[in-house]
């Protein structure tokens, strides 16, 4: 693995750290009964997006593939966050199709060498 590589590694390491972080603080903040709170869930629901933001960065994997393995893992029948149904109630809404179709767009641009 690069320098580069395992710097920015260690910065989104940094940054899911402090994101976790200020979520626990935010939780005492709030006088959150944590004896209510799933933290077996919380911690898997964190795990899954750190690995697909290492998926994202390092694009091992297509990044439409990487996008739709998050919410697969996060309904899948062992861990049970979401449902099925809530993992992907909201693929067909307005703004999702618009960004979709902007990226589209975009890769065309780049395909194409209109960018250069």
């Amino acid at each position: 693995m690069k320098r580069s590589h395992k710097i920015a590694l260690s910065l989104l390491l940094l940054v899911a750290l402090a994101i976790a972080m200020s979520t626990i603080s935010f939780a005492l903040e709030v006088d959150v009964d944590m004896s209510k709170v799933d933290m077996k869930g919380a911690m898997e629901c964190l795990i899954i997006l750190l690995i697909a933001f290492i998926l994202f960065f390092m694009e091992a994997l297509p990044l439409g593939v990487t996008a739709m393995l998050v919410p697969v893992a996060l309904s899948f029948p062992g861990i049970n966050i979401l449902t099925k149904k809530q993992a992907f109630a909201n693929f067909g809404e307005q703004w999702v199709v618009t960004f979709l179709a902007i990226f589209m767009v975009g890769e065309a641009i780049f395909q194409t060498g209109l960018a250069k």
